[in-house]
């Protein structure tokens, strides 16, 4: 079992002092039960950072499962837009847990900031592990500074330390790691590194405007050996999507099942559905796709369904990986989706799923389903504060909101204002 207990941002978009997301807050031992804590919702003015907490965890997981994502001119631009202009640095760190026979909490911490060439680079990353939330203090993995390797729990740290020269400050230790490493040069350090490696492709981001291609190189960034060894089936689920175009000949029994399974997703929204019929064609060792939805007196393909249907198809592996096990972002889910529908999706997740769902939204009609559960409904302020809705007499989360009676989110605005824009 892995699961996401809080992440520390800044640096990205406008946040630029440091925030924290909790998603879990007690102490942590063998009894470790999450199932009230899969869901939260993030909530916050227009422009205040929300899609920013998304774009976080994208960019470290890029940057983690790519030894290349910083050599890349187009990331670096990317990045140029999205780091904060104020500091030029991004920093996140996170702690996570892995459950087996034995509980262990990792963190993970990572600093890119722009250089003197005016490129972002590495400047500080380290993966440390503990075996619970008690006093004990946590053993380095690894830790790098400025390109330089300081710490290493290895004993072959000289053979790593020259593997990684003069490389730290443009790929991760892990990405290095990640795109070198056999099994049979398994040390001390293989195992943890295989763990945040499997945490990492446990993650999932839906972004409405995502990077198709950078979201496929982190898909397919495990190699077939680390595949071999992880059997982890939620991995594989993540190396094919139902939005794909082109699915290569030995995925596509794979591809088919997964389209199966859209079928009865979408069946729940439009009940006149009769089957999401696959459009191939061949193209060497691959297939050209694409969906067609049959309504048996007639077909419509993907691009002219609806926008709320063709959200519902590019949500479908997001929400799958969460109903799994993984641990998943979605930016602005409430657009485009029925607030009954919103609701349902969201509760059922409270309920069955067996992973983490984290989004962020502007319809309030999720408190109504959130309100009881802890840490579940979070505020981002204009000052870069995190507001955690905790319960206050007979007050209700979606009625502060509106009202302006959260801390630092005052809605002080009215409809006469709109006079001075607009006029009479």
């Amino acid at each position: 079992m892995f699961y996401l207990l809080n992440a520390k941002i800044s640096g990205i978009k406008n946040i630029s002092k440091p925030i924290t997301l909790d998603f879990y807050k007690k102490t942590i031992d063998s009894s470790f039960d999450p199932s009230l804590y899969k869901v939260k919702a993030i909530y916050g003015e227009n422009g205040v950072g929300k899609t920013g907490i998304v774009t976080a965890f994208k960019i470290v997981k890029d940057i983690c499962l790519n030894k290349n994502y910083l050599n890349e001119s187009v990331n670096q631009k990317m990045l140029t837009e999205l780091i904060n202009k104020e500091t030029n640095t991004f920093e996140f760190e996170t702690e996570f847990l892995f459950k087996t026979e034995e509980l262990s909490i990792y963190k993970y911490h990572l600093i890119v900031k722009r250089n003197a060439e005016e490129r972002f680079s590495i400047s500080f990353e380290s993966l440390k592990k503990k075996k619970n939330n008690s006093i004990n203090t946590y053993k380095t993995i690894y830790e790098s500074k400025d390109g330089i390797l300081k710490e290493l729990d290895s004993s072959n740290k000289e053979y790593y330390k020259n593997q990684t020269l003069n490389l730290l400050e443009t790929s991760t230790f892990v990405s290095l790691f990640n795109a070198n490493n056999k099994i049979e040069n398994k040390d001390e350090i293989f195992d943890s590194l295989m763990i945040f490696i499997i945490f990492l492709s446990r993650i999932y981001i839906y972004m409405d405007s995502e990077d198709k291609h950078a979201n496929y190189l982190s898909r397919t960034s495990i190699s077939n050996e680390q595949k071999y060894q992880l059997q982890d089936e939620s991995i594989f689920d993540t190396l094919i999507s139902v939005d794909d175009r082109i699915i290569s000949v030995n995925q596509y029994d794979k591809y088919q099942g997964k389209v199966k399974n859209l079928t009865s997703f979408i069946k729940l929204f439009k009940t006149d559905l009769v089957s999401i019929d696959i459009d191939k064609k061949e193209n060497g060792l691959s297939y050209i796709v694409d969906l067609n939805l049959n309504y048996a007196n007639y077909k419509v393909n993907r691009e002219f369904e609806s926008t709320g249907i063709k959200k519902l198809i590019k949500l479908f592996d997001s929400l799958s990986l969460a109903s799994k096990g993984g641990i998943v972002f979605i930016d602005e889910f409430d657009s485009n989706i029925n607030d009954v529908y919103l609701c349902k999706m969201i509760e059922y997740f409270k309920d069955y799923g067996q992973g983490q769902l984290c989004i962020t939204t502007h319809n309030v009609d999720p408190m109504l389903v959130l309100k009881n559960q802890k840490l579940a409904i979070d505020f981002l302020t204009f000052d870069n504060q995190i507001i955690h809705w905790s319960a206050r007499g007979n007050a209700t989360p979606e009625n502060s909101y509106r009202n302006g009676l959260i801390e630092h989110i005052p809605f002080n605005i009215d409809s006469i204002d709109f006079l001075t824009v607009f006029g009479e």
